[in-house]
Parts: structure tokens; sequence; C-alpha cells
């Protein structure tokens, strides 16, 4: 039988199974088979094809300098990396039932709600002198990624680290 056509009997264990499952949730996803059928394989081709392709930003200069302290130089970092524990990371892995955002309670607490739509970034935004309307006109797409491609670095860090004082301060 043929590989890109195989699919598991009912009797198949597990793990063929997943590893079939797998096989079409990539086919679907680079919506080709022919990553099965090539003659030479790389792991980091078909990665690179997978992962959405986002412009990298060097942030790592306005982190990891001696003017930041070291408990917002780790919080900013996995802000940019959109790996904080917020309720909603917390509730995909099954820690925490509510996902309700702990400062405004009306959405869901993601990153993109803590830097860019609650209340309370708002009104450190405004504290640094930025635009009411500019986060709902500029983070449609409510990500990290895109405010790091739309904002300047400078702003950016900026905003991050005077939420991150701020957050510090309310022993968030």
């Amino acid at each position: 039988m043929n590989w890109v056509d195989y699919s598991p009997y009912v009797a198949a264990s597990w793990a063929m199974k997943y590893i079939c499952k797998v096989k079409k949730e990539c086919s679907d996803r680079l919506h080709s088979i022919s990553w099965l059928t090539a003659t030479s394989y790389s792991i980091k081709v078909i990665y690179q094809n997978l992962c959405d392709q986002i412009p990298k930003v060097n942030c790592h200069y306005f982190v990891w300098n001696r003017y930041t302290l070291p408990k917002n130089r780790v919080t900013i970092w996995l802000a940019l990396q959109d790996r904080l524990k917020t309720k909603e990371r917390l509730h995909i892995y099954g820690v925490t039932i509510d996902e309700t955002c702990a400062l405004c309670g009306h959405d869901t607490e993601s990153s993109a709600h803590l830097f860019f739509n609650c209340y309370f970034s708002k009104e450190c935004s405004s504290m640094v002198s930025i635009p009411p309307g500019t986060f709902s006109s500029l983070f449609l797409s409510g990500s990290i990624d895109t405010a790091k491609t739309l904002l300047p670095e400078k702003l950016l860090m900026l905003l991050l680290l005077v939420l991150c004082t701020r957050f510090g301060k309310l022993g968030i």
C-alpha cells in the first residue's frame, strides 16, 4: 500500500493512528502532499513551511541591558515571545477554569488583551503619551507579533516597560 494513501486499520496501534493524523494535518496545512513524495526531506524546510513566517524584530538590545530591572527583563521577554502565563494559556493546560481578565473582568485574559485592549493598558498608554485610538487601529489582529512589526522598537519597549512596572506594583 502507498504511504500517501495509507490510513490505519481500526485495530492499529495508537501510535500508528497518531502518525497518520499528523500526516493528514501537515498535508492540510501545506495544501499539498508533495512533501510526502519528495526525494529529499528536510525537517527544517517542513518546519519553516508549517510555521507562520513572522518578520524578526531585534528587540533584545532594549530588553537585555543594564538599565532594566531583572524582573522586567524576563516579563518583557516573555511578552515579546507571547509566552506569558495568562489565564487563556493556563486554561489550555487545564490549570484554571476561569479565563476572564483579573483587571477588568470582561474579556478573556490573553497577552493581547492585557497589553492592548484592557482598560488598565489604555491607562498606562496614556501615561506614555500614546493617543487613545492607537491600539484599536494598530492591533486589530490582537497579537504581540503585529505590535512588533507596526510599532517602532523603542516605543514598544517603553510601553512594555511601563506595563510591566505597573503590573509589578499590583503584585501580578
